[in-house]
C-alpha cells in the first residue's frame, strides 16, 4: 500500500498554508494522486511525490547558491 498525504498534511509538514499547497498543484510544480470530491476536499498525495519535490527544491536552491 502507498502511503498517502492529504493538503493539510503537506503544508504541516513544510509550514505553509493549505493554500501554497493548492498553488503548487495548479502550477504543475506537484502531482496529486487524486482530489476528494466537494470544493473543499484535499488533495491526496503519494509520499513519494512530495519527497521527490523536495529533494528537486533542495537541489534547486543549493545550485542557485553556488
Amino acid at each position: 500500500m502507498t502511503e498517502t498525504m492529504t493538503t493539510a498534511d503537506v503544508a504541516a509538514r513544510w509550514e505553509c498554508s493549505p493554500r501554497t499547497i493548492h498553488r503548487r498543484v495548479t502550477a504543475g510544480k506537484l502531482a496529486p494522486l487524486t482530489k476528494v470530491p466537494g470544493l473543499r476536499g484535499p488533495y491526496i498525495f503519494a509520499a513519494a511525490e512530495i519527497e521527490r519535490y523536495e529533494a528537486t527544491e533542495t537541489a534547486g536552491r543549493e545550485e542557485a547558491a553556488s
